[in-house]
């Protein structure tokens, strides 16, 4: 079931947008990002991901595994530094990102046509908990279907919304995103819960009656708006080049999400409030790494 798509004039009516995202768990916002600004900061994700892994990793391939054995504290504690938590992570990235000038004018014409929707849902004051860039090289898996957040007990009410940037077109080859359309319930959850394998999971929701997973491909400055809820997952990268979408998200303050990985640099946890994004800056980040 494929997700609704939206113009920037269509999601700036909050309300109606937010409504949408919430009934099907995602939609689409096409034309967000400027092209220009689509170039730059996935030249600025490239060479910051570059130096990431040789400091981590000692190499810049995203092939090398997670590992802690045979590397030195100072790899350890890079790793931790620079990257989060991603499934099926050969091939695959997620690395934090500075808010520099790049990123800085990427998030801020995010906000500018999807603020209002995502204030709609977590109001003006949700704080900004995950920035950071999923990078997916030719040869990386398809993950398995999950949620990022679950819903259960008394997190049920506490969603996070995601905005997926496409820094580059994501085609079918190079793998993108597949959504469970209306998959963020607690029924839905159940149904993920209760199958062995990814067969009998896709045999399980269907009999939920939730839709199977649909890929969305994007161009270049399309946004895919999720409910931290909706259960997805990242396509297998089979084509011939990179595919990097910039992801930053939003919760409630002092509200955490349990299975959220929190993908952000320590020093701006709680720092960086929805209503005053057209403020946000870093000083330090034109000179960090």
């Amino acid at each position: 079931m494929a997700l609704p798509s939206l113009s920037v004039l269509e999601v700036r009516d909050g309300e109606d947008a937010a409504a949408l995202l919430l009934e099907h768990g995602a939609v689409v916002v096409r034309d967000v990002v400027s092209l220009a600004t689509c170039t730059e900061t996935r030249a600025c994700v490239d060479e910051r991901l570059r130096l990431a892994s040789l400091e981590a990793f000692g190499d810049a391939s995203t092939a090398t595994e997670f590992s802690a054995a045979g590397r030195t504290p100072e790899q350890v504690d890079a790793a931790a530094r620079y990257f989060g938590n991603v499934i099926s992570p050969v091939n695959r990235r997620d690395l934090k990102l500075a808010l520099n000038d790049e990123v800085g004018e990427c998030v801020r014409q995010l906000l500018r046509a999807c603020g209002p929707c995502i204030a709609s849902i977590l109001t003006e004051e949700a704080e900004m908990c995950e920035l950071s860039a999923l990078v997916s090289d030719p040869g990386a898996a398809a993950q398995p279907l999950h949620p990022d957040t679950q819903m259960s007990g008394a997190y049920a009410h506490c969603g996070l919304i995601t905005a997926f940037i496409a820094l580059q077109d994501v085609t079918l080859e190079t793998g993108p995103t597949e959504v469970c359309a209306r998959s963020n319930t607690a029924e839905a959850h159940r149904a993920l819960s209760s199958g062995a394998g990814e067969a009998e999971k896709l045999r399980s929701l269907t009999a939920a009656g939730i839709p199977a997973p649909h890929p969305t491909p994007l161009n270049a400055g399309d946004v895919m708006l999720m409910d931290s809820r909706a259960i997805h997952r990242g396509g297998a990268n089979e084509g011939g080049a990179r595919r990097t979408l910039m992801v930053c998200t939003f919760q409630v303050p002092n509200n955490p999400a349990p299975g959220s990985t929190y993908s952000l640099l320590d020093e701006y946890a709680g720092r960086f409030r929805l209503g005053g994004f057209e403020r946000w800056r870093d000083p330090a980040a034109a000179t960090a790494l």
